[in-house]
Order: structure tokens, then C-alpha cells, then sequence
């Protein structure tokens, strides 16, 4: 008789212990926390409670930290009892320094992960029967058949008696009343004890919306002897149906769009793109930077017969914002074979060169050309070519026609003597490849960019 006793005993006593422990749930094959983990908790001063932190394919224990001031710092675990491999931290009697936030690490020799888990350690209202609403559901939930939806609502009860609260929900249809609990295929309800019974909460969580649903309030109560109870109505609102197009429709709609968006770039940012350009590298200061210890900024080289031509709409214009060497200027006669335009060449941050096929080959010209790109690297030499590059180009040596297919090419606009915006795209085209300008006094240089 005695025996059988304390067997009941035994078994009623493992019934009601609710075990904190971290089963073996493997989420992933790497190293990672558990999905099981909650990440937050909340209890009531002088109340058990217990933080789990499982993880998978760690080695060795868990390590805890404690965020204080902002920073990460280890705490002393000598208030705490840890079981699993310190993956559960249990605290007998919660104390307000309790409160806060932790941190648990694992590790797998190689490599670390953590996990942040809130505890709120609260004062305990003596006050029987007292209900403070911590959580509570929106009056009109709006879904749509086949959808599920998870509705919680949570209050805290002081520290009164047990027997006289409690946290459930109900559906009213008509004026029957019925009582929502347990597990089925169209919903589950999950009762929510905490800190002793002092927060009480129900979570009421639809698997699947159906029409029947509909027809139906819903009901949170969090009873406690009146007046002092509160009760949720929930009304179920199915969302308003919109006109969807077809999927041919949406087809035509997006191909609409980019042609629409296309044709807007084309008449209003293409001719001006070169301006837009040069504005945004200029405002983003995205321009090269100014090399140091150079007599010129650039060395403007062309054929004799397009001295005039090249001077008038790009040398002169270019003095305005650099230190320009142009050799029908600064040699007597311009005599491109001098020693000392070689000079000039090998003291200019940047070459400009400008061909066209009617160009009959001129060796001092040449040898410059291959100078320059002998001495230049490709992204400091601007090739401006009227006409088609090839045929710009025939007549040069291969080794230097192949090295110019390579630099910045820019083409002469066959309209720059009619068309200001042309030659100002032009002249913008030019200066992206070249650095900031030099501040400069002259009215010219204060011109704005757009300012046709």
C-alpha cells in the first residue's frame, strides 16, 4: 500500500514539474541556435524562470555575456544553475539586477554564433484580481480565405489568488456562445502561463480562413471577478477583391512603360547627355585627380591643315579652364619636330590628338603620336577622329594604331559650327577625361554648364 503510494506520488510529481530542456531539433547541419528558442521572457520578482539557448554542432559548453552600458561583458555565474552543456540558464528567485539583456555564444572551434535573448523581471502587484491588459488583438482583423492568422491577447494579473483568472476565447454565433480550445485541422489554441499565473494570455491561431469563419465573432476574455475583467470582440473582415489584370495585360503594361521611359530618356536626356554627364562627375568630384609637378594639363597635337580649325573650337576653349600647349602657338612656326615640343609632351598630364582621313601623314606628327603613346598611359590620352576611327587611323604604324583603338575616343560632330548644344556636348565629352579645372577669373570660365 505504502509503494503504491509514493509511485503516485512519484508520477504526479513529474507530471507538474514543467523540465526547461533543449531537445535534439537539428534546424540545420551547420553551426547555428535552435528555431525552439524564445527570444524574449518576462517574470515577476522572487519567480523561477529559465532562458533556453540550444544549439546545433557546437563543441564544448555555451558561454553567457550580459550587455551592460552598451557594451558585452561575462557575468558571474555563480547565481545561476546551468544545465546541457550550459545551453539552459535556470534562475531560482528572480531578482531586479536580473533584468536585461543576454547573450549566449557557441562555438564549433572554427567558427562563432550568438543568440540575444530579453528577460523583464517585473514588481509584483498585490492587488487581487488586478488585470492589466499587456497585448491585445485589433477589433477588425481583415484577411482572405485560405490565409492563416495568429491572434494573442495577454494581460497580467497581480499576484491574487489563482483560481479566480483566467485567459481564453470564445466564438459567438448567434447567441451561442462556444468555447475555443485544443487542436484541430481549422485551428489550435495555445494557453499562456507565466510567472506563476500572474500573466495569462491565450493565442488563438486560424490554420485556414474559410467562409464559416466569417459568419462568426470571436472573443478573447481575460476573466477575473468583476468588474475587473476584460473582453476582446474580433470581427472577421474579408479583404476587398481588386481588378487584376490578366498576365497578358500586365505584359503590355510593363512593356508600355519602358518604351514610354525610353523614348523620354531619348528626347529628353540624350542631347544633353555629355552636359548631364560632366555635371554629375564634376558635383561628384569624380573627374581624375590633377597630377602634380606638370609644366601643361594638357598637349593638343594635330595636322597642320586643322591648326585653325582645332584651335578655334577646342584649344581656345580649353585655355579657359587649363594650361593648354598647343605647338602652332607656343613653337615659332610650329615646327612639331622641335626638341622642345618633345619636352612639352613629357611635361603634359594629358594628350589630346586630333585625325581625320583626309590627313596625309606627317612624320614629325607620327612620331609624336607614337611619343605619346609610348609616354602616356591610355587613360591620359583623348583620340578625337572626323569620321570612321579606321580610317582616321590608316596610314600609322600598327603598333601605334593598335595602342590609339585603345584610349578615349571622341568623335568630331560633323555639325559644331551650326549647333551650340553639339559643340557644347562635345567640349563636355572632352573634359569628363580630363581633371578639375583651374580656377580661373576670365567670364568665359564662369559660364554654366547648361547654359544654352
Amino acid at each position: 500500500m505504502m509503494e503504491g503510494t509514493l509511485q503516485l506520488l512519484l508520477v504526479w510529481a513529474l507530471l507538474t514539474v514543467d523540465v526547461v530542456t533543449c531537445q535534439c531539433v537539428k534546424d540545420s547541419d551547420e553551426l547555428s541556435f535552435s528555431r525552439q528558442n524564445s527570444e524574449a521572457d518576462d517574470v515577476h520578482r522572487d519567480h523561477f524562470v529559465s532562458i533556453r539557448c540550444c544549439a546545433n554542432n557546437f563543441v564544448g559548453e555555451i558561454q553567457w555575456y550580459r550587455y551592460e552600458n552598451g557594451i558585452m561583458t561575462s557575468f558571474d555565474y555563480g547565481n545561476y544553475t546551468f544545465h546541457q552543456r550550459r545551453q539552459v540558464l535556470d534562475i531560482q528567485k528572480a531578482s531586479m539586477k536580473d533584468n536585461g539583456t543576454y547573450i549566449c555564444l557557441a562555438s564549433n572551434g572554427t567558427n562563432n554564433v550568438t543568440f540575444v535573448f530579453e528577460l523583464y523581471v517585473a514588481e509584483c502587484d498585490k492587488s487581487v484580481g488586478k488585470v492589466i491588459v499587456e497585448r491585445r488583438p485589433d477589433p477588425k482583423q481583415i484577411v482572405q480565405l485560405g490565409q492563416s492568422i495568429t491572434l494573442e491577447c495577454r494581460g497580467y494579473f497581480g499576484c491574487g489568488l489563482q483560481n479566480t483568472r483566467d485567459a481564453f476565447w470564445m466564438r459567438k454565433l448567434g447567441k451561442a456562445d462556444k468555447l475555443l480550445s485544443g487542436d484541430n485541422e481549422f485551428y489550435s489554441v495555445e494557453r499562456v502561463n507565466k510567472s506563476n499565473g500572474n500573466i495569462l494570455g491565450s493565442i488563438l491561431t486560424f490554420k485556414t480562413i474559410t467562409e464559416d469563419n466569417m459568419t462568426s465573432r470571436y472573443v478573447c476574455v481575460l476573466f477575473s471577478p468583476p468588474p475587473n475583467g476584460h473582453s476582446f470582440p474580433i470581427e472577421l473582415v474579408p479583404l476587398p477583391q481588386k481588378e487584376v489584370l490578366p498576365t497578358w495585360g500586365v505584359a503590355v503594361v510593363a512593356v508600355s512603360v519602358i518604351l514610354v521611359v525610353l523614348v523620354m530618356f531619348l528626347l529628353v536626356v540624350q542631347p544633353w547627355r555629355d552636359q548631364l554627364l560632366f555635371r554629375i562627375r564634376t558635383k561628384c568630384h569624380r573627374l581624375p585627380p590633377r597630377l602634380t609637378n606638370m609644366q601643361h594639363d594638357v598637349i593638343v597635337l594635330c595636322h597642320p591643315a586643322n591648326e585653325d580649325e582645332v584651335k578655334r573650337h577646342v584649344t581656345s576653349y580649353l585655355r579657359n579652364y587649363y594650361t593648354v600647349f598647343f605647338p602652332y602657338d607656343d613653337i615659332p612656326e610650329g615646327q612639331l619636330e622641335a626638341q622642345g615640343a618633345l619636352e612639352a609632351l613629357q611635361s603634359s598630364s594629358y594628350v589630346l590628338i586630333y585625325v581625320e582621313p583626309s590627313d596625309e601623314r606627317v612624320p614629325r606628327l607620327d612620331f609624336l603620336m607614337k611619343a605619346a603613346t609610348d609616354i602616356q598611359q591610355g587613360a591620359r590620352i583623348i583620340l578625337v577622329h572626323n569620321g570612321r576611327l579606321t580610317d582616321s587611323l590608316q596610314g600609322l604604324e600598327y603598333e601605334t594604331r593598335s595602342r590609339l583603338q585603345h584610349v578615349h575616343r571622341i568623335k568630331w560632330p560633323t555639325d559644331i559650327d551650326s549647333n551650340a548644344r553639339v559643340k557644347k556636348n562635345f567640349l563636355c565629352a572632352i573634359q569628363s577625361y580630363l581633371p578639375e579645372s583651374l580656377d580661373n577669373t576670365e567670364p568665359s570660365s564662369q559660364e554654366p554648364l547648361l547654359g544654352e
